[in-house]
C-alpha cells in the first residue's frame, strides 16, 4: 500500500527486503544493525539507474526499517530526505534514553543487546538521537502511532532537531499502520514531505 501511493505520484520505488527476509538473502538480524549496509547498497544501486535523479533519493521504512532508514542516513549524504515511521530502540542507549520512565524496561534491552553484540557478525549502530544529528539539517518526518514508549522516544529524537524534523502522532494507531487508520492524511503529509524535500523544483525556488 505505501508502494503503491508513491507510484501513484510518479514516484520510482526500490522496495527491499532486509538481508535473511523475504526474498533477500543472507543472515537475518531482527534489530536492524545491518540495516545501514543494506541501505547504503540499495542507494548505490539506485544511482547507477540512468532514470534515477541521485539528489532525489529518499528513505521511508517501517519500525525495525524506520530505524534502518535513520542510521543510514546518518552515515550517508546521499539519502536526502527519511521518513521513519515506529521507529523505537534501536541499541541500549536509545532505550537508557527515556529516563526513569524506561527504567524497569532496561534490563531487558540490556540483556538483549548485549546477546545480539555477542551472536551476530553486526556491529552495534549509533543510538538514534546522534543519528538524528548527524542528518541534520536535512529533514526527517517522523511518524509516532500507539503512545507509550513509542511516542515517548520519537519526541525525544525530534527534539534533537527541531528545526529540521517534524513528529505526526496517532495515539489511536497501532504501531506502523497510520495508513490504514488514516491513508488519506498519510499520503497528503508524506506526499508534501516528499515534494518539499526532493522535488528539484523546490529546491530551485529556494534558492
Amino acid at each position: 500500500d505505501h508502494v503503491a501511493v508513491l507510484a501513484r505520484h510518479r514516484y520510482g520505488v526500490l522496495a527491499i527486503d532486509a538481508r535473511g527476509h523475504g526474498r533477500s538473502g543472507g543472515e537475518a538480524m531482527d534489530l536492524g544493525w545491518f540495516g545501514a549496509l543494506d541501505v547504503d547498497a540499495a542507494v548505490s544501486f539506485l544511482e547507477r539507474q540512468p532514470e534515477v535523479d541521485a539528489a532525489g533519493i529518499g528513505a521511508l521504512g517501517l519500525s525495525m526499517g524506520g530505524v534502518e532508514a535513520l542510521t543510514a542516513a546518518a552515515s550517508d549524504p546521499r539519502i536526502r530526505a527519511v521518513i521513519s515511521e515506529g521507529a523505537g530502540v534501536g541499541t541500549f542507549t536509545d532505550a537508557s534514553s527515556r529516563g526513569p520512565a524506561g527504567w524497569l524496561s532496561l534490563p531487558y534491552f540490556w540483556v538483549r543487546h548485549v546477546a545480539a553484540d555477542l551472536m551476530s557478525a553486526a556491529e552495534t549502530p549509533i543510538a538514534l538521537k546522534e543519528a538524528m544529528a548527524r542528518i541534520a539539517p536535512r529533514p526527517v518526518l517522523l511518524i509516532s502511532g500507539k503512545g507509550g514508549a513509542e511516542t515517548d522516544l520519537n519526541r525525544r529524537y525530534q527534539a534533537v532537531a527541531p528545526a529540521s524534523s517534524e513528529l505526526w502522532e496517532l495515539p489511536d494507531t497501532s504501531h506502523s499502520h497510520a495508513i490504514w487508520t488514516h491513508p488519506e492524511e498519510w499520503a497528503r503529509r508524506v506526499l508534501g514531505f516528499l515534494d518539499g524535500a526532493l522535488l528539484p523544483s523546490n529546491e530551485e525556488t529556494a534558492g
